[in-house]
């Protein structure tokens, strides 16, 4: 039995890493989508699940909220 879904990540010529899960992923009969962005200084996010069949969000973020943004903080 499978655990867990694939995340895959590429570089872009810009130098800056986009990962996003590796096809469907569906855990629970919850539906999860995953992205994530990250250029060395900054690191964006979003994820949440849905349920598989209504499409009711169950946990993370709407996406019309938007990503998280973490920035890398001078020592």
């Amino acid at each position: 039995m499978k655990k867990g879904c694939g995340f895959v990540f590429v570089k872009m010529d810009d130098g800056t890493w986009w990962g996003e899960t590796n096809g469907p992923c569906v855990v629970n009969d919850i539906n999860i989508t995953a992205l994530a962005r990250f250029n060395g200084t900054d690191y964006w996010s979003f994820d949440n699940g849905r349920r598989l069949r209504s499409g009711a969000f169950v946990w993370g973020k709407e996406e019309k909220d938007g990503e998280f943004h973490f920035k890398k903080l001078a020592k």
